[in-house]
């Protein structure tokens, strides 16, 4: 039973290590969390300003102003990375 639940498990957790480790990248600034100028650096002209804030109110759920690493995570593995 346990090695089932495992192997369930398993890609959920490599996926939530990409995402820790893609936030970590996309965090120009080091400071653990995400702003809209560091998603427009990251992205440039790929999204237009509309799909920026359209991406930022779907990520930022805590309408803190900015992207936590959680909140990066939970929005990535809701779009299908490892469900």
């Amino acid at each position: 039973m346990n090695r089932v639940r495992w192997i369930v498990l398993l890609p959920a957790i490599l996926a939530k290590e990409d995402y820790m480790q893609t936030f970590k990248k996309l965090d120009l600034r080091k400071d653990g969390f995400l702003d809209p100028q560091e998603l427009r650096t990251v992205y440039g002209s790929s999204l237009s300003e509309e799909d920026l804030h359209s991406l930022w109110q779907a990520i930022d759920v805590k309408h803190k102003g900015f992207i936590d690493i959680e909140e990066y995570i939970d929005y990535n593995l809701k779009q299908g990375g490892g469900d």
